[in-house]
């Protein structure tokens, strides 16, 4: 395995243990970190934490919360139900009491 090869293996790692990269993914991340190293970087550097780091491959970081206590994907559906994310974080505590 080349140098390039090698870095562009070890930016992958490192992506995919940061939550960054799901597994299912390391193929593309790998041509793309050895075709552009420096695109790859800005990409992961700028990707948000979709995977639970350290977990496997299905565990989606929902965890990745809010200061209201709001997952990513409950400030998606805030904006699609045109909820403010008080009142979504208000409604999603009462059907935790429920």
């Amino acid at each position: 395995m080349d140098v390039a090869a090698e870095k562009a293996e070890a930016a992958v790692s490192a992506a995919m243990s940061a939550g960054k990269l799901a597994p299912a993914l390391k193929d593309w991340a790998i041509a793309y970190a050895s075709r552009d190293p420096q695109g790859f970087a800005a990409w992961a550097k700028a990707a948000p934490v979709i995977v639970a780091a350290d977990k496997d491959a299905h565990s989606v970081a929902s965890a990745a919360s809010t200061d209201a206590g709001l997952t990513e994907e409950d400030r998606i559906a805030c904006q699609l139900l045109g909820m403010s994310e008080a009142e979504f974080a208000a409604h999603k505590q009462e059907i935790a009491r429920a």
